[in-house]
């Protein structure tokens, strides 16, 4: 693989290459040295895709093309026979389960509806894409999974697919509306992982199906998240020991990157549906956490090696750089592009 140096405008993409192998990219590392052993993920071959694809549309430049094909080649070989994905890989190229969770299968969609989208970058890969996701929308209607419903209506919203769009959003609404109250403005009981990803789609649902509910209980929930997860106006998303049950205390640590990164993304395309400057606002404080503008006033992002502490604990940080870190960095970076100049 043809290691081409890297414009300097282009995002911090050092680490990224550092733990992408010809099967494709590595799970996790010890500090920034990729751990092979451990293997690899769709879920984050899946994000990878759709990473370089939103750098290959804006930068234009034939950097991207290797990584693309590596990362798409992946999920090529995870395709079953059912059409579902495997998820984990060993070392050796070996898949270990028989089938991966919904929420991977809504994200690995949403991959695939990304190189769909792009057909103008390389029209042969977004054909293959295209046939994969042909194969495997017949199991669009066995998803039950909240996020999962989530990722899904990203990767359609995509395609401009509105009938199958507004009904998954429709369903996200009706979940609301049936657990919400005064003092609970979501979707669940509990407020867990991923969370903003939930917001953002109903926002990609209403920038294509135009349909006011989807907008407004977007902004409901995305702004019950923004309440609960401040502290004294420091982003301080829940933390995974624990997490946050309805009438319960609110777990601070540890904080994973990828809840960050929904709320970047949430936010970007709350202000692009609303034009209200607050969202921009709520862009560029929930990045400064990636910066240190945490309660442990620690900066996540490692500027020598390009990538991106794990966790925030409430030791300090987890020193290890997995793939899941800076992928959540990245997004976030290309959501600051989108809607700043910050860069």
């Amino acid at each position: 693989m043809k290691k081409e140096k890297m414009h300097p405008k282009q995002a911090p993409l050092k680490h990224l290459v550092r733990m992408t192998t010809q099967i494709g990219l590595i799970q996790h590392s010890i500090s920034d040295v990729p751990d092979l052993k451990r293997g690899y993920s769709i879920d984050d071959n899946a994000r990878a895709l759709i990473v370089c694809l939103l750098f290959q549309k804006k930068y234009q430049t034939p950097f991207y093309s290797d990584y693309i094909k590596i990362y798409f080649s992946y999920i090529k070989k995870a395709l079953t026979k059912n059409g579902f994905f495997h998820n984990f890989m060993d070392e050796n190229g070996n898949f270990t389960d028989e089938f991966g969770s919904e929420d991977s299968f809504g994200r690995t969609v949403w991959a695939l509806c990304s190189l769909i989208a792009q057909k103008d970058y390389n029209s042969a890969l977004s054909m293959e894409a295209k046939k994969i996701f042909d194969r495997v929308s017949v199991n669009f209607p066995k998803i039950k999974a909240l996020r999962a419903r989530s990722f899904l209506i990203l990767g359609l919203s995509l395609l401009g697919e509105k009938s199958l769009t507004h009904k998954l959003a429709d369903q996200l609404v009706q979940l609301y509306q049936d657990e919400s109250d005064l003092s609970w403005n979501w979707f669940e009981d509990e407020l867990t992982y991923s969370n903003a990803i939930i917001p953002y789609s109903l926002f990609q649902s209403y920038l294509v199906t135009k349909n006011q509910k989807h907008l407004e209980v977007g902004l409901a929930s995305l702004d019950f998240l923004v309440k609960t997860c401040h502290i004294s106006g420091i982003p301080a998303p829940i933390g995974q020991n624990g997490w946050h049950k309805k009438n319960g205390e609110k777990s601070l640590f540890d904080q994973q990157l990828i809840d960050v990164a929904d709320m970047v993304l949430a936010s970007e395309v709350a202000f692009k549906a609303t034009k209200d400057p607050k969202y921009l606002k709520e862009v560029r404080r929930w990045f400064s956490w990636f910066s240190g503008h945490n309660i442990n006033s620690l900066s996540l992002f490692n500027p020598k090696t390009e990538g991106c502490f794990d966790a925030l604990t409430k030791a300090g940080v987890n020193q290890n750089q997995g793939a899941e870190s800076i992928i959540a960095y990245l997004l976030s970076y290309n959501s600051v592009l989108e809607i700043t100049s910050d860069f």
